[in-house]
């Protein structure tokens, strides 16, 4: 095989991994080590770790190094093998979070969770033993990695740093698709130890420590579970619905406003989902009743005096 016909053999098999190829995959495709050395030699090619090799297409991929770790955890399957796969190592823990882009961690060594129990000689990889459920494990840059709630419940798990946390689930809200209410339970088993009742007390303490006004906190909840319906019952509440809204929006003060442009990027997946459910046949629409329940609970908590105490500043519902 020449030179030209190799490197085009490995920029076919490199798509999904970003131009990076491993010795062993090079190997399933007729590409020798030695062949892999004389581009290398030849500067078509650079060596990026024990194993891992990229192509000048890789250059801009800010998760290349992570990418070139997660690949020799498996070296033989290609990425598109892998991707659905749940007994090949996935990214998790604090390299999880910082592929979510969520909070300012940042890891120290790459970490992955396996099935089974795995042992390396590579210094700055780190495993993590657990059977993850394939709802757990989602793609994110063509790799497979936790959920945001699984990745939030992990570090739970693992870290005492509440600030890092904080920061992480007011990321998560603000720019992952991840609901308020799969947060919550998924920090449910992690209240307890921080001396709180339940997983959405621990949503609101971080969020109240990462700086989210409790307001903006309230629209959130409002936006996502309630805008965020799956179907909606009919074009007339449809219409309802945009009044209330547009009625709301057009009422609130400017503070709050300033607190609302706080969560904008929940609110525009909010937006762009409503939108997007407009636009269904009328068949196809359902029940609207669980939104304007959303609505109705959330709409007064912005209208009352601010000098009042809310049922939700109560430290006891019942009370």
């Amino acid at each position: 095989m020449s030179t030209a016909e190799a490197l085009q053999t490995l920029h076919t098999a490199t798509v999904s991994q970003h131009g990076l190829i491993t010795t062993a995959q090079a190997a399933r495709i007729g590409i020798s080590r030695t062949a892999l050395a004389r581009l290398v030699d030849g500067e078509a090619l650079a060596r990026i770790r024990h194993g891992v090799y990229a192509l000048p297409s890789s250059d801009g991929d800010p998760d290349q190094d992570l990418r070139a770790a997660w690949l020799s955890t498996d070296p033989r399957r290609f990425a598109d093998e892998r991707a659905r796969a749940v007994d090949t190592p996935v990214v998790s823990h604090a390299s999880a979070s910082a592929l979510h882009r969520m909070g300012d961690l940042i890891p120290i060594r790459h970490s992955f969770t396996a099935p089974q129990r795995k042992q390396t000689r590579q210094t700055d990889i780190r495993y993590h033993r657990a059977a993850l459920d394939p709802a757990e494990i989602t793609l994110v840059n063509d790799m497979p990695v936790t959920t945001v709630p699984r990745t939030l419940a992990d570090l739970a798990a693992a870290y005492a740093d509440d600030d890092h946390l904080a920061s992480m689930v007011r990321d998560a809200l603000s720019t992952s698709s991840a609901t308020l209410e799969a947060i919550a339970t998924a920090l449910d088993a992690h209240a307890a130890k921080r001396g709180l009742a339940s997983g959405m007390d621990l949503v609101n303490q971080y969020l109240t420590s990462a700086g989210v006004p409790r307001t903006a906190v309230d629209v959130a909840r409002f936006a996502a579970p309630a805008l965020v319906v799956p179907l909606l019952q009919d074009r007339e509440a449809m219409s309802r619905l945009a009044r209330v809204i547009s009625s709301y929006f057009n009422t609130v003060d400017t503070q709050l406003a300033e607190q609302i442009s706080a969560i904008a990027p929940a609110l525009k997946i909010a937006t762009e989902t409503l939108r997007h459910h407009i636009n269904l046949p009328d068949e196809k629409l359902s029940n609207l009743a669980q939104a304007f329940s959303h609505i109705q609970k959330s709409i007064p908590s912005y209208n009352r005096d601010p000098t009042k105490k809310d049922i939700n500043d109560r430290p006891d519902d019942s009370a």
